[in-house]
């Protein structure tokens, strides 16, 4: 038997795992660009998740920082900026609604298009 073989005969997969959420206060697709407002968590091995937004990653203290390349990241620096998957989630949940954009976080957004624009939903 060859190697090959041996592998072949071994493997149990395809494996299936969640590496990433998206968590977000608007609707998906309520507005063309509503994904700017997304945050995202994500899976970054040995059960630690980050929560990001724009390229950045909230810490434990609650500010968001710039995400420095992997080879730049200490093992400080990680463990203010992972978490575990369930905290997280609520983490990015609690934020959510808090991000702004442009100035704008997703509720005064709505407000804004629904009195300049319509009610600013695509397709109206």
């Amino acid at each position: 038997m060859t190697r090959e073989d041996q592998d072949r005969e071994d493997f149990t997969g395809p494996y299936e795992r969640i590496t990433a959420y998206t968590i977000s206060a608007l609707a998906e697709g309520a507005f063309v660009d509503s994904y700017i407002w997304d945050i995202q968590v994500a899976y970054r091995g040995k059960d630690r998740w980050a929560v990001l937004h724009a390229g950045s990653a909230l810490s434990r203290a609650g500010e968001w920082d710039w995400e420095p390349s992997p080879s730049s990241r200490d093992d400080e620096w990680l463990d203010d900026h992972r978490f575990a998957r369930e905290e997280a989630l609520e983490l990015a949940r609690a934020w959510a609604p808090l991000v702004r954009v442009n100035g704008r976080n997703a509720e005064e957004l709505v407000r804004f298009h629904e009195k300049n624009r319509g009610d600013g939903l695509v397709g109206s």
